[in-house]
């Protein structure tokens, strides 16, 4: 696990502290070397030279768990044996009335029959493929990273979960030094500490410390049941030890009106009420107990959004600001709604928020700045990312009459003021040289429900296709209690987002593709692939391309053991293995509790990669295919296509304007930002240090 973190984040390796003197032979490092280049990475001087002062022992040891965890980072620790192995030229060649027969035959079998054929040797791929450099990197470098991990501003992301997971639980006293008085996102301070318990269940002072209102303790005990800290959705609470019982008891006795608070997530907390028994200990926890009564008999109380909205329905917006100042993120969630409603009040309210301004967090202004910076015009269409822990958007095309111009002015003018100010109180950048590249990477929001994957990019983020005229889909499976069948798909839409040509199981070639042929059950694993020939799909006036999985028979992806997902680009299709693992570029887990994904979308035109990681909400009751969720597949890809967002260039552009001078060039910089240099993907960074 250490090599996959270490490989994933920072592009290096930790090697085994040198033995007394170097005993590893010139022939092992070469074919340390030659298998990292198979799998995509090649070895730095400086991570060759430490592997040869080694023992040879410790040499085998790490050349082996190097490897393996190199595998599973690219997806070939498992075999990908295709319905037609000698794909893609087995299924162009074939007639389309063998394919159908080979397909009944399989279908009619439930997957046990599969067409026998003939190998031939394929021609090796000679392409020149970039690789990733892997360079020594040290325990200190992985603390640092895991440091940034904790303090970014931004809830963890799934690959976040399983990393940090791992490391308060491999190495716990390493974790606490790194742990912060207090955390910037609840959500996070939840996952911590429900990780320091499952290690040291002591330590509830934990609980009390970073659990700061009554909701804090509901998300606590949600991720102690294994559920999801956004409470997005429901969970089943497990049963609490009394000591633990107390301690959550203690932060509600604590907290000023705590019944209140509880009243909009009643059934959740009446759950959890069963599981901590309040009225066992209302001698010492009165207060709390009384809530938990309140609460289960839908006693009256006034909680804070029921006087909020009170407020609003009056009329009396000067009030609504006041109340909303005590709580200065909320206020600036409900910005625009307020300005519409309030109308000519519309700056006093302005005025209200920049009495608290100076507190609302740092993604939440610029998120803001962004929207009032396009609020002059007519919105006609509006993305939404909800919470919780599957990748869904939403699309919404009900126009928002645009804003008083001025007042739009004023709200940007105020909101980049406040970033500056407190971006100026970090420590100077000095010369700054910022790529007009990162224009096409969204600043890290939303990213709770973000798959593992080779890479982690924000939604939205476009990226350049490697050279190559063909994409080829990946995807891989394996059955879990029941029979599963997952299908991997493409579309090809025109500038219009209207289906021009598709590749489906139900059609496994076209003008432009051709498919590796229909499992529809995956005992010791499947694989589906899908090629797509860029300058076809053009020609067939397609702009934009759609990879899509969908789950025909089974259950969600949550309940499949393990199933991935990915691409690789390909100069001559036909040529080396069909899955080549150098050839990878990126590849992602399938685990959200959904049937329909679409993990990516392609511009054609501009040779643009638009990372997606979407999971459509619903799936159609009978033959979940391309087809019969065309209307949410297109939905999704002019939502991403068409995404309005802050983005990496809005971010650093503040930040170095407020610590720095911008230059033009990076040989003149200090301190660069740039895609050459990997910032986009250094989201532990950027969460830690530039969203503060």
């Amino acid at each position: 696990m250490q090599h996959q973190i270490t490989v994933r984040r920072l592009q290096g390796v930790i090697p085994p502290p040198p033995a007394a003197a170097g005993q590893v032979a010139a022939e092992a490092i070469e074919i340390f070397r030659r298998n990292l280049e198979r799998l995509g990475y090649r070895p730095s001087a400086e991570l060759l030279a430490a592997c040869e002062q080694l023992s040879q022992s410790d040499f085998a040891d790490f050349h082996r768990d190097l490897l393996s965890e190199l595998q599973v980072l690219t997806g070939s620790h498992v075999a990908f044996e295709p319905l037609y192995p000698a794909f893609p030229e087995q299924v162009r060649r074939m007639p389309f009335w063998r394919l159908f027969i080979n397909a009944q035959t399989h279908y009619l079998t439930s997957g046990r029959w599969r067409p026998r054929f003939r190998l031939r040797l394929r021609p090796a791929d000679d392409a020149a493929h970039e690789l990733t450099e892997l360079r020594p990197v040290s325990d200190i470098d992985l603390c640092s990273l895991m440091g940034n991990l904790i303090h970014q501003n931004n809830a963890f992301t799934g690959d976040d979960r399983t990393d940090l997971s791992w490391f308060v639980r491999t190495r716990p006293a390493e974790a606490e030094d790194l742990l912060p008085d207090t955390m910037r996102r609840r959500e996070n301070a939840a996952y911590l500490v429900s990780w320091f318990l499952s290690v040291r269940p002591d330590r509830l002072d934990l609980v009390t410390r970073f659990c700061r209102s009554a909701t804090d303790v509901l998300r606590l005990a949600a991720v102690c049941s294994e559920g999801d800290a956004s409470l997005a959705t429901h969970v089943r609470f497990k049963s609490f030890g009394r000591r633990m019982r107390r301690a959550m008891l203690s932060v509600i006795e604590a907290q000023e009106c705590p019944a209140a608070e509880m009243q909009g997530l009643r059934e959740r907390w009446l759950r959890l009420g069963e599981r901590i028994h309040p009225g066992e200990f209302a001698s010492e926890f009165p207060a709390a107990a009384e809530a938990f009564r309140i609460t289960r008999n839908r006693l009256p109380t006034e909680s804070y959004y029921s006087r909020l909205e009170r407020q609003l329905s009056d009329g009396n917006f000067a009030g609504a600001a006041a109340q909303l100042a005590e709580r200065p993120g909320q206020f600036a969630r409900r910005l625009d709604h307020l300005f519409r409603l309030a109308g000519e009040q519309a700056g006093e309210v302005l005025a209200r928020l920049e009495t608290c301004v100076d507190t609302v967090p740092t993604p939440i202004l610029l998120q803001l700045a962004s929207h009032f910076g396009r609020r002059a015009q007519v919105l006609e269409r509006r993305t939404f990312f909800p919470k919780g822990n599957v990748a869904r958007a939403f699309t919404v095309e009900k126009p928002l009459h645009a804003l008083d111009p001025a007042l739009c002015e004023r709200t940007v003018a105020l909101l980049e003021r406040t970033l500056r100010k407190r971006f100026a109180a970090l420590e100077p950048l000095g010369n700054v040289y910022l790529d007009p590249a990162l224009e096409n990477f969204p600043a890290p929001f939303a990213t709770r429900s973000a798959s593992r994957a080779f890479r982690t990019l924000s939604r939205g983020s476009r990226l350049d296709l490697p050279p190559g005229d063909t994409i080829r889909f990946f995807l891989w499976w394996t059955d879990g209690p029941h029979r599963t069948d997952v299908d991997l798909s493409a579309a090809v839409l025109d500038e219009n987002y209207i289906l021009k040509q598709y590749v489906a199981y139900y059609q496994l070639k076209s003008e432009c593709g051709v498919h590796s042929g229909d499992i529809v059950s995956a005992p010791n694993g499947a694989a589906e692939f899908v090629d797509i020939s860029i300058p076809a799909a053009l020609k067939c006036g397609g702009r934009y391309l759609a990879m899509t999985v969908n789950m025909y028979w089974g259950g969600p992806f949550c309940d499949l053991p393990e199933c991935f997902a990915g691409w690789m680009a390909r100069s001559r299709p036909g040529s080396g293995e069909i899955f080549e693992p150098r050839t990878v570029v990126d590849r992602l887990d399938l685990t959200a509790d959904t049937h329909v994904g679409v993990p990516l979308v392609v511009d054609l035109a501009n040779r643009k990669l638009i990372w997606c990681d979407l999971a459509l909400g619903r799936a159609p009751t009978w033959q979940n295919s391309l087809h019969n969720n065309l209307r949410g597949v297109t939905m999704g890809v002019r939502a991403f296509v068409e995404l309005q967002r802050p983005t990496l260039h809005d971010l650093f552009r503040l930040h170095a304007t407020a610590r720095g001078q911008l230059v033009s060039s990076p040989a003149l910089a200090d301190t660069v930002f740039s895609v050459e240099a990997g910032t986009p993907f250094k989201l532990d960074e950027i969460g830690a240090h530039f969203l503060a």
